[in-house]
Protein backbone atom coordinates (compact mmCIF):
# COMPACT_ATOMS: atom_id res chain seq x y z
CA UNK A 1 0.00 0.00 0.00
CA UNK A 2 3.43 2.70 0.66
CA UNK A 3 3.54 2.28 -2.87
CA UNK A 4 -0.61 3.00 -4.11
CA UNK A 5 -1.21 5.89 -6.32
CA UNK A 6 -2.88 6.62 -3.12
CA UNK A 7 -0.33 7.48 -0.90
CA UNK A 8 1.79 8.74 -3.32
CA UNK A 9 -0.93 11.71 -3.83
CA UNK A 10 -1.60 11.78 0.27
CA UNK A 11 2.04 12.90 0.41
CA UNK A 12 2.23 15.54 -1.92
CA UNK A 13 0.32 17.37 0.14
CA UNK A 14 1.41 19.56 2.64
CA UNK A 15 0.74 20.46 6.12
CA UNK A 16 -1.61 23.11 5.29
CA UNK A 17 -3.10 21.13 2.53
CA UNK A 18 -3.46 18.40 4.63
CA UNK A 19 -4.94 20.06 7.06
CA UNK A 20 -7.39 21.41 4.64
CA UNK A 21 -8.33 18.03 3.19
CA UNK A 22 -9.81 16.57 6.40
CA UNK A 23 -11.62 19.32 6.47
CA UNK A 24 -12.98 18.79 3.10
CA UNK A 25 -13.54 15.00 3.94
CA UNK A 26 -15.73 16.17 6.86
CA UNK A 27 -18.02 18.03 5.01
CA UNK A 28 -21.15 15.92 3.72
CA UNK A 29 -20.95 18.34 0.25
CA UNK A 30 -18.23 16.44 -0.66
CA UNK A 31 -18.02 12.99 1.41
CA UNK A 32 -20.97 11.03 3.11
CA UNK A 33 -18.54 7.69 3.13
CA UNK A 34 -17.46 7.00 6.71
CA UNK A 35 -15.23 4.28 5.59
CA UNK A 36 -12.93 6.52 3.94
CA UNK A 37 -13.07 9.02 6.64
CA UNK A 38 -11.74 6.67 9.00
CA UNK A 39 -9.51 5.60 6.40
CA UNK A 40 -7.71 9.00 5.94
CA UNK A 41 -7.90 9.55 10.10
CA UNK A 42 -5.68 6.09 10.41
CA UNK A 43 -3.52 7.09 7.35
CA UNK A 44 -3.13 10.80 8.85
CA UNK A 45 -2.85 9.38 12.60
CA UNK A 46 0.80 7.36 11.81
CA UNK A 47 3.67 9.01 12.94
CA UNK A 48 5.39 7.72 9.97
CA UNK A 49 3.71 6.12 7.26
CA UNK A 50 6.22 2.84 6.29
CA UNK A 51 5.63 -0.31 4.20
CA UNK A 52 4.83 -1.88 8.12
CA UNK A 53 2.35 0.88 8.89
CA UNK A 54 0.19 1.10 5.92
CA UNK A 55 0.10 -2.78 5.73
CA UNK A 56 -3.02 -3.46 4.18
CA UNK A 57 -4.03 -6.36 6.41
CA UNK A 58 -3.20 -4.35 8.96
CA UNK A 59 -5.11 -1.37 7.77
CA UNK A 60 -8.55 -3.52 6.73
CA UNK A 61 -8.78 -4.55 10.80
CA UNK A 62 -7.67 -1.24 11.96
CA UNK A 63 -11.18 -0.23 9.73
CA UNK A 64 -13.47 -3.46 9.98
CA UNK A 65 -12.39 -5.23 13.05
CA UNK A 66 -15.09 -7.54 13.24
CA UNK A 67 -14.88 -8.36 9.22
CA UNK A 68 -11.97 -11.11 7.79
CA UNK A 69 -9.48 -9.00 5.42
CA UNK A 70 -11.06 -8.81 1.98
CA UNK A 71 -8.42 -7.29 -0.84
CA UNK A 72 -11.20 -5.97 -2.75
CA UNK A 73 -13.23 -3.88 -0.61
CA UNK A 74 -10.50 -2.19 0.30
CA UNK A 75 -8.94 -1.89 -3.02
CA UNK A 76 -12.36 0.04 -3.85
CA UNK A 77 -12.09 2.46 -0.93
CA UNK A 78 -8.72 3.39 -1.66
CA UNK A 79 -10.20 4.23 -5.18
CA UNK A 80 -12.64 6.38 -3.92
CA UNK A 81 -10.02 7.80 -1.89
CA UNK A 82 -8.00 8.70 -5.16
CA UNK A 83 -11.13 10.60 -6.69
CA UNK A 84 -11.37 11.99 -3.10
CA UNK A 85 -8.07 13.27 -3.50
CA UNK A 86 -7.69 14.22 -7.24
CA UNK A 87 -11.37 16.46 -6.49
CA UNK A 88 -9.52 18.11 -3.78
CA UNK A 89 -5.93 19.26 -5.31
CA UNK A 90 -8.55 20.50 -8.20
CA UNK A 91 -10.35 22.54 -5.70
CA UNK A 92 -6.93 23.41 -3.98
CA UNK A 93 -5.30 25.03 -7.00
CA UNK A 94 -8.64 26.57 -8.86
CA UNK A 95 -9.06 28.36 -5.32
CA UNK A 96 -5.65 29.99 -5.45
CA UNK A 97 -7.03 31.41 -9.26
CA UNK A 98 -8.79 34.51 -8.22
CA UNK A 99 -8.98 35.32 -11.33
CA UNK A 100 -10.62 32.34 -12.59
CA UNK A 101 -12.86 32.57 -10.15
CA UNK A 102 -14.54 35.79 -11.18
CA UNK A 103 -14.89 35.17 -14.65
CA UNK A 104 -16.28 32.24 -13.98
CA UNK A 105 -19.05 33.64 -11.46
CA UNK A 106 -19.04 36.86 -14.33
CA UNK A 107 -20.05 33.85 -17.07
CA UNK A 108 -22.80 32.44 -14.26
CA UNK A 109 -24.40 35.26 -13.42
CA UNK A 110 -24.92 36.27 -16.99
CA UNK A 111 -26.24 33.36 -18.10
CA UNK A 112 -28.76 33.37 -15.20
CA UNK A 113 -30.17 36.86 -16.62
CA UNK A 114 -28.22 39.07 -14.00
CA UNK A 115 -26.41 41.22 -16.01
CA UNK A 116 -25.53 43.60 -13.85
CA UNK A 117 -24.20 41.64 -11.26
CA UNK A 118 -22.43 39.76 -14.07
CA UNK A 119 -21.05 43.19 -15.00
CA UNK A 120 -19.32 44.51 -11.28
CA UNK A 121 -17.68 40.65 -10.93
CA UNK A 122 -16.14 41.17 -14.69
CA UNK A 123 -14.93 45.40 -13.16
CA UNK A 124 -13.52 42.92 -9.86
CA UNK A 125 -11.57 40.55 -12.43
CA UNK A 126 -10.54 43.60 -14.79
CA UNK A 127 -8.86 45.34 -11.38
CA UNK A 128 -7.65 42.31 -9.92
CA UNK A 129 -5.48 41.52 -13.13
CA UNK A 130 -4.61 45.21 -13.36
CA UNK A 131 -2.74 44.32 -10.12
CA UNK A 132 -0.81 41.64 -11.72
CA UNK A 133 2.51 41.63 -11.73
CA UNK A 134 3.75 38.89 -14.18
CA UNK A 135 3.34 39.64 -17.73
CA UNK A 136 3.70 37.07 -19.86
CA UNK A 137 1.37 34.31 -21.67
CA UNK A 138 -0.58 33.90 -18.56
CA UNK A 139 -1.17 37.09 -18.51
CA UNK A 140 -2.61 37.87 -21.33
CA UNK A 141 -4.99 34.99 -21.79
CA UNK A 142 -6.19 35.98 -18.70
CA UNK A 143 -7.08 39.35 -20.85
CA UNK A 144 -8.25 37.62 -23.20
CA UNK A 145 -10.61 35.50 -21.46
CA UNK A 146 -11.89 38.58 -19.91
CA UNK A 147 -12.50 41.06 -22.68
CA UNK A 148 -14.27 37.31 -24.29
CA UNK A 149 -16.67 37.29 -21.31
CA UNK A 150 -17.18 41.00 -21.16
CA UNK A 151 -17.75 40.81 -25.20
CA UNK A 152 -20.69 37.93 -24.44
CA UNK A 153 -21.99 40.25 -21.83
CA UNK A 154 -21.98 43.24 -24.42
CA UNK A 155 -23.88 41.06 -27.03
CA UNK A 156 -26.60 39.76 -24.71
CA UNK A 157 -27.54 43.43 -23.88
CA UNK A 158 -27.84 45.40 -27.44
CA UNK A 159 -26.50 43.94 -30.78
CA UNK A 160 -25.96 47.79 -31.59
CA UNK A 161 -22.48 48.55 -29.35
CA UNK A 162 -19.34 48.89 -30.60
CA UNK A 163 -17.82 45.29 -29.52
CA UNK A 164 -14.23 44.84 -28.28
CA UNK A 165 -13.23 42.50 -30.73
CA UNK A 166 -9.95 44.15 -31.15
CA UNK A 167 -8.77 43.62 -27.80
CA UNK A 168 -9.92 40.30 -27.23
CA UNK A 169 -7.75 39.75 -30.93
CA UNK A 170 -4.99 41.29 -29.63
CA UNK A 171 -5.01 39.75 -25.95
CA UNK A 172 -5.18 36.30 -27.68
CA UNK A 173 -2.33 36.41 -30.39
CA UNK A 174 -0.15 38.12 -27.70
CA UNK A 175 -0.44 34.60 -25.50
CA UNK A 176 -0.49 32.71 -28.37
CA UNK A 177 2.91 34.84 -29.70
CA UNK A 178 4.44 34.59 -26.32
CA UNK A 179 4.01 31.01 -25.76
CA UNK A 180 5.04 29.90 -28.90
CA UNK A 181 8.39 31.88 -28.77
CA UNK A 182 8.96 29.97 -25.07
CA UNK A 183 8.45 26.73 -26.72
CA UNK A 184 10.71 27.55 -29.81
CA UNK A 185 13.71 28.20 -27.22
CA UNK A 186 12.58 25.08 -25.87
CA UNK A 187 12.79 23.38 -28.66
CA UNK A 188 16.10 24.33 -29.41
CA UNK A 189 17.68 23.24 -26.08
CA UNK A 190 15.89 19.95 -26.88
CA UNK A 191 17.03 19.39 -30.32
CA UNK A 192 20.70 20.27 -29.02
CA UNK A 193 20.57 17.55 -26.26
CA UNK A 194 18.39 14.91 -28.24
CA UNK A 195 18.75 15.52 -32.17
CA UNK A 196 15.18 15.68 -32.53
CA UNK A 197 13.64 18.21 -34.95
CA UNK A 198 10.51 20.14 -34.55
CA UNK A 199 7.99 21.74 -36.56
CA UNK A 200 6.42 24.85 -35.43
CA UNK A 201 3.56 26.21 -37.09
CA UNK A 202 4.13 30.17 -38.14
CA UNK A 203 6.96 30.68 -36.02
CA UNK A 204 8.97 32.79 -39.07
CA UNK A 205 5.25 34.81 -39.34
CA UNK A 206 5.90 35.06 -35.30
CA UNK A 207 9.30 36.49 -35.85
CA UNK A 208 8.40 38.66 -38.23
CA UNK A 209 5.66 39.78 -35.57
CA UNK A 210 8.26 40.36 -33.14
CA UNK A 211 10.23 43.05 -34.89
CA UNK A 212 6.83 45.07 -35.57
CA UNK A 213 4.25 47.04 -32.90
CA UNK A 214 2.58 46.23 -30.44
CA UNK A 215 4.62 42.99 -29.95
CA UNK A 216 7.63 45.02 -29.75
CA UNK A 217 6.82 46.63 -26.37
CA UNK A 218 5.68 43.47 -24.71
CA UNK A 219 8.72 42.68 -22.40
CA UNK A 220 7.75 38.78 -22.60
CA UNK A 221 7.94 38.74 -26.49
CA UNK A 222 11.18 40.32 -26.72
CA UNK A 223 12.95 38.53 -24.18
CA UNK A 224 11.86 35.06 -26.18
CA UNK A 225 12.76 36.60 -29.36
CA UNK A 226 16.22 37.27 -27.90
CA UNK A 227 16.90 34.27 -26.59
CA UNK A 228 15.53 32.36 -29.69
CA UNK A 229 17.47 34.63 -32.06
CA UNK A 230 20.63 34.06 -29.97
CA UNK A 231 20.47 30.32 -29.52
CA UNK A 232 19.73 29.84 -33.45
CA UNK A 233 22.74 32.61 -34.77
CA UNK A 234 25.09 31.97 -32.14
CA UNK A 235 27.94 34.09 -33.53
CA UNK A 236 25.71 37.17 -34.14
CA UNK A 237 26.31 38.49 -30.23
CA UNK A 238 23.88 41.32 -30.51
CA UNK A 239 20.75 38.98 -29.20
CA UNK A 240 22.67 37.93 -26.24
CA UNK A 241 23.49 41.64 -25.39
CA UNK A 242 19.93 42.57 -25.81
CA UNK A 243 18.43 39.53 -23.88
CA UNK A 244 20.79 40.08 -20.84
CA UNK A 245 19.90 43.48 -20.79
CA UNK A 246 16.20 42.99 -20.99
CA UNK A 247 15.91 39.90 -18.06
CA UNK A 248 18.36 42.14 -15.69
CA UNK A 249 15.56 44.87 -16.56
CA UNK A 250 12.02 43.27 -16.82
CA UNK A 251 12.96 40.11 -14.71
CA UNK A 252 10.06 41.34 -12.18
CA UNK A 253 7.69 41.04 -14.75
CA UNK A 254 7.98 37.14 -15.68
CA UNK A 255 6.89 34.64 -13.02
CA UNK A 256 9.44 32.41 -10.96
CA UNK A 257 9.48 29.72 -13.49
CA UNK A 258 9.76 31.18 -17.02
CA UNK A 259 12.85 33.53 -15.14
CA UNK A 260 14.49 30.89 -14.29
CA UNK A 261 14.02 29.31 -18.19
CA UNK A 262 15.71 32.76 -19.55
CA UNK A 263 18.53 32.62 -17.13
CA UNK A 264 19.18 29.03 -18.36
CA UNK A 265 18.69 30.00 -22.18
CA UNK A 266 21.03 32.90 -21.66
CA UNK A 267 23.60 30.73 -19.22
CA UNK A 268 23.37 28.01 -22.85
CA UNK A 269 24.22 30.42 -24.80
CA UNK A 270 27.59 31.02 -23.08
CA UNK A 271 28.27 27.46 -22.63
CA UNK A 272 27.94 27.31 -26.64
CA UNK A 273 30.37 30.28 -27.00
CA UNK A 274 32.50 28.83 -24.11
CA UNK A 275 32.52 25.47 -25.94
CA UNK A 276 33.23 26.91 -29.65
CA UNK A 277 36.59 28.50 -27.16
CA UNK A 278 35.69 31.71 -27.21
CA UNK A 279 36.35 30.70 -23.44
CA UNK A 280 37.74 34.02 -21.47
CA UNK A 281 34.95 36.56 -22.37
CA UNK A 282 31.81 34.24 -22.34
CA UNK A 283 33.28 32.19 -18.71
CA UNK A 284 33.15 35.77 -17.26
CA UNK A 285 29.65 36.66 -18.94
CA UNK A 286 27.92 33.33 -17.72
CA UNK A 287 29.74 33.66 -14.29
CA UNK A 288 28.25 37.02 -14.09
CA UNK A 289 24.63 35.40 -14.66
CA UNK A 290 24.81 32.72 -12.50
CA UNK A 291 26.05 35.35 -9.80
CA UNK A 292 23.14 37.75 -10.68
CA UNK A 293 20.77 34.29 -10.55
CA UNK A 294 22.13 33.56 -7.33
CA UNK A 295 20.93 37.05 -5.83
CA UNK A 296 17.46 36.88 -7.10
CA UNK A 297 16.59 33.41 -6.86
CA UNK A 298 15.93 32.99 -10.58
CA UNK A 299 18.45 29.88 -10.46
CA UNK A 300 16.41 27.94 -7.55
CA UNK A 301 13.51 25.95 -8.01
CA UNK A 302 11.29 26.22 -4.87
CA UNK A 303 14.02 26.78 -2.63
CA UNK A 304 16.10 24.23 -4.16
CA UNK A 305 19.38 24.84 -6.28
CA UNK A 306 19.99 22.04 -8.61
CA UNK A 307 23.44 20.17 -7.98
CA UNK A 308 24.20 20.27 -11.76
CA UNK A 309 24.00 24.36 -11.26
CA UNK A 310 25.68 24.09 -7.91
CA UNK A 311 28.51 22.29 -9.44
CA UNK A 312 28.90 24.25 -12.94
CA UNK A 313 28.59 27.67 -10.69
CA UNK A 314 32.13 27.06 -8.93
CA UNK A 315 33.70 25.56 -12.32
CA UNK A 316 33.25 29.13 -13.65
CA UNK A 317 33.94 30.62 -10.76
CA UNK A 318 37.18 28.62 -10.46
CA UNK A 319 38.14 29.48 -14.57
CA UNK A 320 38.48 32.91 -13.45
CA UNK A 321 40.28 32.21 -10.05
CA UNK A 322 37.14 33.81 -8.35
CA UNK A 323 38.89 31.78 -5.55
CA UNK A 324 37.53 33.46 -2.00
CA UNK A 325 33.81 34.21 -4.04
CA UNK A 326 33.96 30.66 -4.42
CA UNK A 327 34.97 29.78 -1.06
CA UNK A 328 32.27 31.63 0.27
CA UNK A 329 29.89 30.15 -2.08
CA UNK A 330 30.71 26.69 -1.61
CA UNK A 331 30.09 26.87 1.61
CA UNK A 332 27.10 29.33 1.86
CA UNK A 333 24.89 27.36 -1.14
CA UNK A 334 25.19 24.30 0.13
CA UNK A 335 22.18 24.22 2.10
CA UNK A 336 20.25 25.02 -1.04
CA UNK A 337 20.90 21.78 -2.77
CA UNK A 338 18.91 18.59 -2.55
CA UNK A 339 19.67 16.62 0.35
CA UNK A 340 20.48 13.71 -1.03
CA UNK A 341 23.36 15.14 -2.70
CA UNK A 342 24.55 18.07 -0.64
CA UNK A 343 27.42 16.84 1.12
CA UNK A 344 28.92 15.27 -2.32
CA UNK A 345 28.71 17.70 -4.40
CA UNK A 346 30.06 20.55 -1.49
CA UNK A 347 32.85 17.75 -0.94
CA UNK A 348 33.67 17.79 -4.41
CA UNK A 349 33.78 21.76 -5.33
CA UNK A 350 36.10 21.86 -1.91
CA UNK A 351 38.45 19.57 -3.38
CA UNK A 352 38.11 21.42 -7.19
CA UNK A 353 38.77 24.50 -5.11
CA UNK A 354 42.15 22.84 -3.62
CA UNK A 355 43.00 21.66 -6.81
CA UNK A 356 42.71 24.84 -8.81
CA UNK A 357 44.74 26.48 -5.81
CA UNK A 358 47.64 24.03 -6.49
CA UNK A 359 46.49 22.55 -2.85
CA UNK A 360 47.24 19.57 -4.07
CA UNK A 361 47.54 17.39 -0.75
CA UNK A 362 44.30 19.06 0.60
CA UNK A 363 42.72 18.21 -3.38
CA UNK A 364 43.58 14.64 -2.62
CA UNK A 365 42.93 13.97 0.74
CA UNK A 366 39.29 14.78 -0.07
CA UNK A 367 39.22 12.94 -3.37
CA UNK A 368 40.79 9.59 -1.75
CA UNK A 369 38.27 9.87 1.13
CA UNK A 370 35.11 9.44 -0.98
CA UNK A 371 33.87 7.43 -3.46
CA UNK A 372 31.12 9.24 -5.03
CA UNK A 373 27.27 7.59 -5.87
CA UNK A 374 26.52 10.00 -8.50
CA UNK A 375 28.46 8.44 -11.57
CA UNK A 376 29.49 11.23 -13.40
CA UNK A 377 30.71 13.16 -10.30
CA UNK A 378 32.79 10.05 -9.77
CA UNK A 379 34.10 10.03 -13.36
CA UNK A 380 35.02 13.57 -12.55
CA UNK A 381 36.79 13.02 -9.53
CA UNK A 382 38.82 10.62 -10.34
CA UNK A 383 39.66 12.63 -13.71
CA UNK A 384 40.88 15.59 -11.13
CA UNK A 385 43.31 12.88 -9.16
CA UNK A 386 44.70 11.25 -12.24
CA UNK A 387 45.60 15.42 -12.97
CA UNK A 388 46.95 15.67 -9.46
CA UNK A 389 49.33 12.71 -9.95
CA UNK A 390 50.46 14.33 -13.43
CA UNK A 391 51.11 17.48 -12.16
CA UNK A 392 52.89 16.45 -8.90
CA UNK A 393 54.80 13.50 -11.48
CA UNK A 394 53.44 11.04 -8.92
CA UNK A 395 54.45 8.46 -11.84
CA UNK A 396 53.96 5.46 -10.57
CA UNK A 397 50.65 6.03 -8.78
CA UNK A 398 49.84 7.69 -12.33
CA UNK A 399 50.56 4.32 -13.74
CA UNK A 400 48.14 2.54 -11.88
CA UNK A 401 45.82 4.79 -11.83
CA UNK A 402 45.45 4.33 -15.67
CA UNK A 403 45.00 0.64 -15.28
CA UNK A 404 42.48 0.78 -12.91
CA UNK A 405 40.78 3.47 -14.33
CA UNK A 406 40.23 1.59 -18.02
CA UNK A 407 38.58 -1.33 -15.62
CA UNK A 408 36.22 0.99 -14.49
CA UNK A 409 34.81 2.31 -17.31
CA UNK A 410 34.78 -0.84 -18.97
CA UNK A 411 32.83 -2.52 -16.23
CA UNK A 412 30.29 0.79 -15.44
CA UNK A 413 26.84 1.33 -17.73
CA UNK A 414 28.15 4.54 -19.54
CA UNK A 415 27.13 5.65 -22.27
CA UNK A 416 29.47 5.51 -25.04
CA UNK A 417 30.26 9.11 -25.58
CA UNK A 418 31.13 9.68 -22.18
CA UNK A 419 33.34 6.24 -22.07
CA UNK A 420 34.71 7.40 -25.22
CA UNK A 421 35.63 11.23 -23.57
CA UNK A 422 37.15 9.60 -20.97
CA UNK A 423 39.26 7.30 -22.63
CA UNK A 424 40.43 9.64 -24.95
CA UNK A 425 42.04 11.83 -21.84
CA UNK A 426 43.75 8.44 -20.59
CA UNK A 427 44.96 7.91 -23.93
CA UNK A 428 46.23 11.68 -24.44
CA UNK A 429 47.48 12.12 -20.77
CA UNK A 430 49.27 8.77 -21.63
CA UNK A 431 50.90 10.23 -24.90
CA UNK A 432 52.03 13.66 -22.86
CA UNK A 433 54.02 11.17 -21.24
CA UNK A 434 55.65 9.55 -23.72
CA UNK A 435 56.37 12.77 -25.42
CA UNK A 436 60.20 12.49 -26.95
CA UNK A 437 62.14 16.15 -25.12
CA UNK A 438 62.37 18.96 -27.78
CA UNK A 439 61.24 17.19 -30.61
CA UNK A 440 58.67 20.36 -32.28
CA UNK A 441 58.02 17.71 -34.50
CA UNK A 442 56.17 15.22 -32.38
CA UNK A 443 54.48 18.38 -29.91
CA UNK A 444 52.84 19.21 -33.25
CA UNK A 445 51.23 16.29 -34.06
CA UNK A 446 50.43 15.55 -30.47
CA UNK A 447 48.68 19.60 -30.30
CA UNK A 448 46.76 18.43 -33.34
CA UNK A 449 45.40 15.13 -31.80
CA UNK A 450 44.08 17.05 -28.98
CA UNK A 451 42.67 20.05 -31.33
CA UNK A 452 41.08 17.63 -32.96
CA UNK A 453 40.14 14.52 -30.91
CA UNK A 454 36.13 14.06 -30.34
CA UNK A 455 34.63 14.16 -27.50
CA UNK A 456 37.02 15.30 -25.12
CA UNK A 457 36.16 17.46 -22.09
CA UNK A 458 40.09 17.77 -20.44
CA UNK A 459 41.26 19.69 -23.92
CA UNK A 460 41.99 23.12 -21.92
CA UNK A 461 44.42 21.09 -19.53
CA UNK A 462 45.81 18.37 -21.83
CA UNK A 463 46.90 21.72 -24.37
CA UNK A 464 48.03 24.05 -21.04
CA UNK A 465 50.30 20.92 -20.28
CA UNK A 466 51.36 20.51 -23.69
CA UNK A 467 52.57 24.33 -23.78
CA UNK A 468 54.82 23.60 -20.65
CA UNK A 469 56.87 20.82 -21.76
Amino acid sequence: MIKSKLIQLYTCLDRTELEAFHKWLKSPLHNSDNDLSKLFIYIGSRRVLSKTSLDKNRVFKQLFPTETYQDLKLRRLMSKGIKHLENFVHFWMSKKNTLEQQKNVATFLRTRNRPLLAQQQWAKGKKALALQVDKTHAYYYKKYQLEQEHFEQAASQSRMRATNLQAIVNSFSIAFVIETLRYACTAISHKNLYATNYNIPLLDEILDLAKQSPYLDIAAIQLYYQAYMALTIPKDSIHFELLKRNLLKQEGLLPTKERKDLYTLAINYCIRRINSDESQKFIREVFELYKQGLKNKALLDNGILSRFTYKNIASAGLRLHEYDWIANYISSYAVYVEADYRESYQHYNTSKLYFAKEDYDQAMQRLIQVEYDDLFLNLDAKTMLMKIYYETQSYDALDAFFHSFTIYLQRKEIMGYHRENYLNIIRLTKKLLELPPRNPKAQQQLQDNIDSMQPLTERAWLLEQLRKI
